[in-house]
């Protein structure tokens, strides 16, 4: 299940051979090598193991939590100004199914851009994301930004006339 699929095949169980990915892989992790975790001395020589994943894990349940019941509350809102009982006359035959994935309005761009950035590490994906949104942006915005992001350079220390 870990091992990314790089042809279909139509034959079941075949062995699948692959490294598998770092972020799958069960690291220790020592409480002492984290100095602000001192203050706790009952954690003191001890340890913990888990994969990277598991962690990005808990990040999902975080935000599927937390965060995207908010989508049905966007789409309440939205039904609510719209004076409509619920979304199954806008997809005829699934009554109220729409109404159950509001969630999945918030959740799926998350997933999408967090597998990207945080597991994948495609900075490709951010750099494309930026790109678009200047395309969109005016000139005259394209200038302010500009000038503005001159200035926190500027204020770091970072002199842009030498790029």
């Amino acid at each position: 299940m870990v091992c990314p699929q790089e042809e279909i095949v139509l034959t079941p169980f075949v062995d699948v051979n692959c490294e598998i990915p770092l972020v799958f892989r069960e690291n220790t992790y020592y409480f002492s090598d984290f100095p602000e975790l001192s203050m706790f001395s009952f954690l003191e020589g001890k340890s913990i193991s888990f994969a990277p994943f598991q962690a990005h894990c808990i990040f999902f349940a975080l935000f599927v939590s937390l965060i995207s019941p908010f989508a049905g509350f966007l789409a309440s809102g939205l039904k609510r100004a719209l004076k409509i009982k619920d979304f199954a006359d806008k997809i005829p035959g699934h009554g109220g199914i729409t109404d159950r994935m509001d969630c999945q309005l918030l959740t799926a761009p998350f997933v999408t851009v967090y597998s990207k950035i945080f597991i994948q590490g495609d900075i490709r994906y951010i750099a494309g994301a930026v790109g678009y949104i200047l395309s969109e942006l005016s000139l005259s915005d394209k200038l302010m930004l500009y000038h503005e992001l001159k200035k926190g350079f500027e204020l770091k220390g970072i002199n842009m006339t030498e790029y």
